[in-house]
């Protein structure tokens, strides 16, 4: 066969590959648009890419801010009240950045269920003073007070400036930017002072005349905090029946205002459109029907927990964190978390009588944050 009879055939296999390889470009093009729009599920079935997936890539990462969390105890561990507050970080709370989670659970409880940018710390059982406070749950607040100590020990977090700390059962329900912005417009909560007292700021207390402020939110200085914390470090200890955290925060708030040269200042926020407590199973599902949610949600997980019904929580909570039929299915995190039970309320009182908390108007003691 001369060339010039092979010269059809080498057209025809130009054109062939030439065809060929137009198909696999559409093809390519077709699953580029297609894949961001199919389930998580379906592309990966690991944890870590599910909650990678909640991230928007090419966002700027806040590099000077960190949330912190803390999960402590089995009854945590068993839950997923740490994945419902980092999905509501990452969802409504529109927050790519840093999420720092300390914890007693096994190591391998939460080995790759998160993103990247969620760390995970292994708790030093030398902070923890186990069998020393009279109740166990205190063990476990003290953490509060060295959040700062654990972020020095992680080289991925030298470059963070301020800390948010909140309790797990807390879910955000709007942007963190403009819980950050609001806060240090009225409050300087980004602003300290230098040459000035240390601060810590928290939101005071609506349902308790007791307590001046509610340690379940704290926003941190990394440097210009660290007085206050060890502070309120050192009541803890000074007082190991204190059923509370509060109380000891109380300590401090006292100390600071006699003593000028305390150097240390505990400043009470109101609440605003900030925060907001699911104090009765009505208000929950109003605050649902609002469709606008405040900044912070602090869901009972115990005591008063047992007034709520499990179908309005599921309802409330997979509301909160915008879950699909598939993400209540599969991962559960709409569902109560921690059965509530009942606390040391009593012993407590035995122990210690001076605490005992004032009774309502209704007559019934007020047990809102004991064992909560």
């Amino acid at each position: 066969m001369t060339s010039f009879e092979l010269m059809p055939k080498r057209e025809n296999l130009r054109r062939d590959k030439f065809l060929l390889g137009l198909v696999l470009f559409c093809v390519a093009c077709a699953i580029t648009i297609i894949i961001p729009d199919l389930p998580t599920e379906v592309l990966d079935s690991p944890e870590q890419n599910y909650f990678r997936s909640l991230r928007s890539e090419g966002d700027d990462v806040d590099s000077k801010r960190a949330i912190a969390l803390i999960s402590f105890g089995e009854a945590a561990a068993k839950s997923t009240l740490a994945e419902r507050a980092v999905l509501s970080i990452r969802r409504r709370g529109e927050f790519d950045g840093k999420v720092v989670l300390i914890t007693d659970a096994p190591e391998e409880r939460y080995d790759g269920v998160f993103d990247e940018n969620v760390i995970v710390m292994q708790s030093k059982d030398e902070d923890m003073k186990i069998g020393y406070f009279y109740d166990e749950a205190m063990k476990y607040k003290r953490y509060k007070t060295l959040i700062p100590q654990y972020f020095d020990s992680e080289p991925d977090l030298d470059e963070i400036e301020h800390i948010y700390y909140m309790d797990i059962d807390m879910m955000m329900g709007a942007p963190f930017q403009s819980l950050v912005n609001g806060l240090d417009e009225k409050y300087g909560t980004e602003s300290i002072p230098s040459d000035g007292n240390d601060k810590i700021f928290m939101f005071s207390d609506p349902l308790s005349a007791t307590y001046v402020v509610n340690s379940g939110f704290i926003a941190l200085d990394r440097e210009k905090s660290r007085r206050c914390l060890e502070s309120w470090r050192k009541e803890m200890d000074a007082n190991p029946g204190f059923p509370k955290d509060q109380l000891s925060l109380n300590e401090v708030f006292e100390k600071s205002g006699e003593d000028e040269n305390y150097g240390c200042e505990i400043v009470p926020m109101e609440h605003e459109n900030y925060l907001r407590y699911t104090v009765n199973e009505s208000f929950m599902l109003n605050m649902m029907d609002e469709e606008v949610y405040p900044n912070l949600i602090h869901i009972y997980n115990s005591c008063k927990a047992e007034k709520f019904s499990e179908t309005s929580t599921e309802l409330f909570v997979s509301d909160v964190l915008m879950l699909s039929e598939e993400e209540k299915a599969k991962h559960g995190y709409g569902k109560a978390v921690i059965t509530p039970s009942k606390t040391d309320w009593e012993s407590t009182q035995r122990r210690l009588p001076e605490l005992a908390v004032e009774e309502e108007d209704d007559g019934h003691e007020d047990l809102t944050y004991f064992g909560a």
